[in-house]
């Protein structure tokens, strides 16, 4: 499977149209329906309704859509990356995170570094939790900024090694008008049986690290444990379905409709780490590592 049949097929998606498709590839419309025929023959399922001149994605085809879409973008940034590389003599650093939460740490770290180190030029990439720490193994990124919930530690590896930058107690979010806001420090029983909502772009995802464990270690258990592909709709369906998430307790931002409470005795805590290869070669990583080091 070729990133150009991919291409042929999330055109056939957008478009509605395999005729349409091939106008936009500059190839016949036969072309086009081969390739999509020879793809769903590879991955066993029907991927589009054909009716007429117009065709429609199956739920099969819309699944693959999103992955493909996400490959081919991972494709063009990889280009990108490449060729501002190769068009410098510049030490490069390419630094992961996975959500809002890292960057706030991010951030002016981040400006404080580049003013120092002007030699060095910075690449920032964003994937999920499972896909960064792979980055990180195979060393196309440099550094990772991770929000490590539930504490089951990246440095599992015996080549990665971490440096906490924050840790603290995870706090519920809910909706103003829910039940649970009548208390200032939520006990665990008024958790139990709730639907509980997370952030993550990884569709393999099922809860996030340690959130199960850690109420079970409580004494309670969710409903139901689900995952959204952004903060925004999160923040939005607290407020209208009366679903809670957890957020770090010093990573917290003005939203209507959402309040935040501190949870009795809870198992609920987090790290945000910064983490690294030592089998890296590149010798930028030292030059950041001992710069954060210095600024603790």
């Amino acid at each position: 499977m070729g990133l150009e049949r991919l291409t042929y097929f999330i055109d056939a998606v957008d478009l509605a149209s395999f005729t349409a498709a091939a106008q936009k590839n500059f190839v016949s419309q036969t072309a086009i329906s081969k390739q999509m025929k020879n793809l769903e023959e590879e991955i066993g399922a029907p991927l589009f309704h054909r009716e007429n001149n117009r065709v429609t994605v199956t739920s099969a085809g819309r699944q693959f859509y999103n992955h493909a879409k996400q490959l081919i973008t991972n494709y063009e940034q990889a280009v990108q990356l490449a060729h501002a590389v190769g068009a410098t003599d510049k030490q490069t650093l390419t630094i992961g995170f996975t959500t809002y939460f890292e960057t706030q740490l991010m951030s002016p770290m981040l400006h404080d570094f580049m003013a120092l180190h002007p030699e060095i030029d910075i690449t920032i990439s964003q994937d999920n939790f499972r896909d960064n720490n792979q980055a990180l193994l195979s060393q196309t990124i440099d550094i990772l900024f991770s929000r490590n919930y539930g504490l089951d530690s990246l440095a599992d590896y015996a080549q990665i090694q971490t440096t906490v930058l924050e840790e603290g107690n995870m706090l519920v979010a809910v909706a103003e008008d829910d039940p649970i806001t009548r208390y200032e420090v939520v006990p665990n029983e008024a958790l139990a049986n709730r639907d509980v909502i997370f952030v993550s772009s990884d569709p393999n995802m099922l809860a996030p690290h340690g959130l199960t464990s850690n109420a079970q270690a409580d004494g309670y258990s969710f409903n139901s444990v689900t995952r959204i592909q952004s903060l925004e709709l999160l923040l939005m369906l607290i407020r209208l379905k009366k679903r809670i998430a957890f957020f770090p307790e010093n990573s917290l931002f003005s939203t209507n409709g959402v309040v935040f409470r501190p949870i009795a005795s809870t198992s609920h805590r987090y790290e945000i780490v910064l983490a690294t290869n030592q089998q890296n070669p590149n010798t930028a990583v030292k030059v950041f590592t001992d710069f954060v080091t210095s600024t603790m």
